[in-house]
């Protein structure tokens, strides 16, 4: 049996031509890993192999997105940013995302009412000093959500948004 679980990461980044060496990196250390099999968090291996072929990154305007997605089968959010935690540590330490940024991971387990949602964050109240150079404090948050952001978004919200839910249709024709 299967239960799909769409996750999706993205953040700011400051030097998108360092993700790809990073993620070699970490994705190398994470595949040669002596861990048991229920340990070994597939989803994060595949982010990571993503982001080491150069792909995820838009470029705009005013900044740089990493952007990324897929459907899981079971994936646990704490499982998966604890797993990419290394990797995550590195984008800061080395400058590839600026330290004020948030890296988002989303998730909602099939058939779920709800969804999760953690925030992977630089601590900024470690003070900075000579001995803690190249040290990075992450903190990391997460949050369960009344509201399902794959399914049945639509149905949950409309008894719960004051105004309701505005739908509109828009039908392609030839």
């Amino acid at each position: 049996m299967s239960v799909n679980c769409p996750v999706t990461v993205q953040f700011e980044v400051s030097k998108p031509e360092m993700l790809p060496e990073i993620a070699r990196r970490h994705s190398g250390i994470m595949a040669r890993r002596d861990v048991r099999e229920e340990d070994f968090d597939r989803d994060a291996l595949r982010l990571l192999e993503h982001v080491a072929e150069g792909r995820g990154v838009a470029l705009g305007p005013k900044g740089d997105m990493f952007t990324w997605g897929s459907v899981g089968n079971y994936t646990s959010v704490a499982h998966f940013v604890d797993a990419l935690r290394p990797f995550f540590a590195d984008l800061y330490r080395r400058g590839a995302i600026w330290n004020f940024v948030g890296i988002v991971v989303m998730s909602q387990t099939e058939q779920r009412a709800f969804s999760t949602i953690a925030e992977v964050s630089c601590d900024q109240t470690v003070p900075r000093t000579r001995e803690s150079a190249g040290r990075v404090t992450l903190v990391v948050r997460v949050m369960e959500t009344a509201f399902p952001l794959f399914e049945g978004f639509y149905e949950r919200a409309e008894g719960m948004l004051p105004s309701g839910v505005v739908t509109s249709t828009w039908e392609d024709t030839p």
